[in-house]
């Protein structure tokens, strides 16, 4: 009986076995079903992120080039490097079409596919100002009271853009200089042509033959030298005043063009005692008062601006350093690459272009050179092409603006034209900061074999069109595209792009025309035999940046007047 009872409670005691491990069970489901949870929410939280990538594009930072130097920075690897190898270099290292580098202090934006090129030019983002650097320039280099640098851009630029509308871009305007520019370039031309005569008849004597002795021996000269002398004179007279425009002031013009880089990057003045007496004597020329009373109708109204006298001078100097600056360089390389390309004959097709229309032109009634008008320059579309191609390949300047707030700069990239759908890669946002300088560098566009092919080389025809109509040569361009597909409407940026074109630009364009076409027509001309294996000239790394390049080395040619 007690047995029964015991086995009784027994059975009593177990009749629910699992009441006491409920509590454990239950958390161990709980914490399962929690799991499961958790990493279903986990899976549609990476879909969703995959689904935003795919619609919107994450925001970055540009990366870094980091260096050990304080405050340099990179810019002493850009004197050892062309702008273009330091930008494409270091967007391959960093895996960025964007990054940014420190240059003398200055955190740089640096833009490595051409596709994003224009947008320094965009005049719709008011996150990008571009007359900060303009002061800097003419404060620090100029020596323009900060004021008055400031007075310049807010209260006489419609004035100064009226001006240049006028005197200097307008048609009227340019059928004025240009044959001035020619007037001064046959000056110079007749004295070439009287020292190879001379020259000649010396020789003459120790038995030179008879063609010889009629055409000049050949007599060699300095390719650079030779046309700063030449486009100095006629450029300063034709724009600013004969009474300038002197080879003696040269050297004026050298030492400030020597020194503009230094004084950009703020190096104190006192260390470029040449430079600061070229500002101090172009101010002196500029100010004189018979520089206005025989100068150009451009110089004769710039008292309009309403600017101080000191501001005025430095002014007329600045113009003057603009101006001769790019067109020296620009018309040396035209020169250089005619004469140095052996391959497709450009020399004779250009010099045959200058004859045809230079023997339609009427004689003058007094026996002198005859002068090209404008409507004659305009048909000369090989030589035209040559210049357009000569800025494509050796046009240095950055289009500089500084950031005064933080933007999000999404690229207008699609796929490329060789690109299918599915090889294409959207393109993130960048954060553009606040205190940053984007530096837009047209080399990447021009040297873009997407765009131009065969970039790298010299095609004296690259912009002819292919139009055999004699009036839509004149009146059309022949059309670049970009990467997307996209007509280029400036696919040559050497004189800015948009709103921010430099408005001298047609003057420059006819005064290269006009002088390359004079002498062409007036001399032969070859490099010397040396020169033909020393290769083309690198440019000249301290000016790297500031507009067209300069070269690194002097190029020596040989010229004699031609026989007809």
């Amino acid at each position: 009986m007690e047995n029964s009872t015991a086995y009784s409670s027994s059975i009593m005691s177990n009749e629910n076995p699992s009441t006491e491990n409920q509590p454990l069970l239950s958390f161990i489901f709980t914490t399962i079903a929690s799991i499961l949870l958790l990493h279903q929410i986990w899976i549609l939280t990476q879909k969703f992120k995959k689904q935003q990538t795919k619609a919107a594009p994450s925001v970055i930072t540009p990366p870094h080039v980091r260096t050990f130097i304080p405050h340099i920075g990179s810019a002493l690897e850009l004197r050892t490097k062309t702008i273009l190898d330091f930008i494409r270099g270091h967007a391959a290292a960093l895996n960025s079409p964007i990054f940014t580098a420190t240059i003398m202090g200055k955190k740089c934006v640096f833009l490595a596919d051409s596709r994003m090129v224009p947008m320094v030019f965009s005049s719709r983002n008011d996150a990008l100002d571009s007359d900060a650097l303009q002061i800097h320039v003419l404060s620090n280099v100029l020596g323009y009271k900060h004021q008055d640098a400031v007075d310049i851009l807010d209260r006489t630029l419609p004035i100064s853009h009226r001006h240049y509308n006028t005197h200097i871009l307008a048609r009227p305007a340019l059928q004025i200089m240009i044959p001035q520019v020619q007037n001064y370039v046959n000056k110079d031309l007749n004295e070439a042509t009287a020292d190879c005569l001379s020259l000649s008849q010396h020789k003459h004597k120790h038995s030179a033959s008879q063609s010889e002795s009629e055409s000049g021996c050949w007599k060699e000269h300095g390719l650079y030298d030779m046309v700063q002398k030449h486009i100095f004179v006629a450029s300063t007279a034709a724009l600013m005043s004969p009474t300038i425009a002197k080879r003696e002031y040269i050297s004026v013009y050298r030492d400030l063009d020597d020194g503009f880089p230094y004084a950009f990057a703020n190096m104190p003045r006192r260390f470029m005692p040449k430079f600061v007496a070229a500002v101090d004597k172009l101010m002196e020329l500029t100010g004189a008062k018979e520089v206005t009373e025989q100068g150009s109708n451009f110089m004769k109204i710039r008292h309009e601006l309403g600017l101080s006298n000191d501001a005025l001078h430095r002014s007329s100097g600045g113009f003057l350093w603009a101006s001769v600056g790019n067109s020296i360089p620009a018309i040396f390389w035209v020169l250089y690459y005619i004469l140095s390309d052996t391959t497709t004959g450009a020399y004779k097709a250009i010099q045959d272009e200058v004859d045809r229309i230079y023997e339609s032109l009427p004689p003058t009634e007094d026996g002198n050179d005859r002068i090209f008008g404008l409507q004659h320059l305009d048909e000369m579309v090989q030589l035209g092409s040559v210049f357009q191609e000569a800025c494509r390949l050796q046009f240095g300047g950055f289009a500089v603006r500084d950031v005064t707030k933080d933007f999000i700069y999404e690229p207008k990239i699609g796929k490329n034209k060789s690109q299918s759908k599915s090889q294409s890669k959207s393109c993130p946002k960048y954060l553009i900061e606040k205190g940053t300088r984007v530096m837009g560098y047209a080399g990447v566009l021009h040297y873009d074999d997407a765009v131009f092919s065969n970039a790298t080389d010299f095609q004296f025809d690259r912009f002819v069109p292919k139009d055999d109509d004699k009036k839509k040569k004149e009146k059309e361009s022949k059309k670049f595209y970009d990467r997307n597909g996209k007509v280029l409407t400036t696919p040559v940026m050497a004189f800015g792009g948009g709103s921010h074109l430099c408005p001298g630009r047609k003057f420059i364009a006819y005064e290269n025309k006009a002088y390359v076409a004079l002498l062409l027509r007036r001399f032969e001309l070859r490099l010397v035999e040396k020169e033909v294996s020393m290769g083309i000239p690198g440019p000249k790394m301290i000016g790297q940046g500031t507009g067209m390049n300069n070269p690194d080395r002097e190029v020596f040619i040989e010229m004699r007047p031609r026989v007809f």
